[in-house]
């Protein structure tokens, strides 16, 4: 089945890249969602766990501006909006309780 929209994912990564220089490497997912609409998500970042830093992985079927945050905002005036390709999964070290915010580019 082909994505239609973005799917997001919230979760973990183990944090060797902070510590020592190493690569990023991806551990749990807390929790996911397809977000069909340009909007916000109804899920957010986990806590801190340890050592271990929340992270949010995205891709997007078409190009979109997207935003993180408390209260995320990826309209055309926000200077806090980036840009995604499409189909070019990113990965995102975040915030607990950070949000995801997009609208088509």
């Amino acid at each position: 089945m082909a994505l239609i929209g973005v799917h997001i994912a919230f979760g973990y990564a183990l944090d060797t890249a902070r510590d020592n220089g190493g690569a990023f490497l991806r551990a749990d997912t807390v929790n996911s969602q397809t977000i069909a609409a340009p909007g916000v998500s109804t899920i957010s970042a986990p806590q801190n766990r340890g050592k271990d830093s929340p992270v949010l992985s995205v891709v997007s079927a078409d190009a979109i501006f997207y935003a993180i945050g408390p209260n995320p905002d990826a309209s055309a005036g926000s200077a806090a909006r980036d840009y995604l390709k499409a189909n070019d999964p990113i990965d995102r070290y975040v915030k607990p309780g950070d949000k995801f915010a997009w609208i088509a580019a």
